[in-house]
């Protein structure tokens, strides 16, 4: 039998997604197989797919056979940056070309932000960091990096990665150690400092970003932001988060 599903991850190790089935918000398979035929960088999370089960009693004996459209995420032909990047380098946001402006500013130590990290192929990752200009006076003072996943509607949803913690009481670029491997879709990149007079480096929005404004304006939604007390990251992202003009220099470092 044949059934419609929507790829809501993918591990380019295994080769397999997580599958949520169509006119079901709670019926998620994991771990399907997907066919040899369909290549790593076309498993796009939020693209329909064909799901095959061998045996229609046992959900476990399915494999994904097809998938279709563009996905709810940004994917592979939505980005017109399409070529191979340098490995064992840092990115920002691949929507940093088209913003100027770059400052540092403090950050309060009861907002979490989002910052949309749109991949067009396939990466590896192995590292996540920031750049701290302005070092907190609080000894031991430390942030949080992590990832999350977009939830089809341009909002950070499922938590991939707490990287963990940096210090952020010195001045330097800090990184954290991650092994992930990303399709391309639309992810989040989480930064939370647990003290309010370290800053980061920022790039100002005035130029085109995935959240736009709600009026005609000269500058635009640039990353999410919401209150919330220095801890470990939340697993989904919190609800109800506003926008910022910025965007935080958070940069993964592509190693495959």
């Amino acid at each position: 039998m044949m059934k419609k599903g929507v790829i809501r991850g993918f591990d380019c190790d295994t080769h397999t997604a997580t599958v949520q089935m169509a006119g079901s918000l709670s019926v998620w398979l994991g771990g399907v197989p997907v066919s040899r035929g369909i290549p790593a960088g076309e498993m796009a999370v939020g693209r329909a797919c064909a799901v095959l089960f061998l045996d229609e009693s046992n959900p476990d004996d399915a494999v994904v056979v097809a998938v279709v459209g563009g996905g709810e995420g940004v994917a592979a032909g939505d980005l017109s940056l399409r070529h191979t990047l340098l490995n064992d380098r840092y990115y920002p946001s691949l929507l940093v070309p088209w913003l100027y402006s770059t400052d540092s500013h403090a950050l309060s130590n009861y907002v979490l932000f989002a910052i949309p990290f749109p991949i067009p192929r396939q990466w590896r990752v192995d590292r996540i960091g920031v750049h701290i200009p302005v070092a907190s006076a609080a000894a031991g003072a430390r942030g949080r990096l992590g990832i999350y996943a977009d939830n089809g509607a341009c909002y950070p949803g499922r938590l991939v990665v707490d990287a963990g913690e940096i210090d952020i009481d010195n001045v330097g670029a800090k990184s954290l150690s991650i092994d992930e491997t990303l399709p391309p879709a639309l992810w989040w990149l989480a930064l939370h400092l647990g003290a309010a007079d370290a800053e980061v480096w920022y790039y100002s929005t005035f130029g085109q970003t995935v959240l736009g404004n709600s009026a005609p304006s000269n500058i635009t939604y640039g990353e999410y932001w919401v209150l919330r007390e220095y801890q470990p990251l939340p697993d989904p992202f919190p609800a109800g988060a506003g926008g910022q003009y910025y965007i935080e220099a958070v940069m993964l470092r592509k190693s495959g």
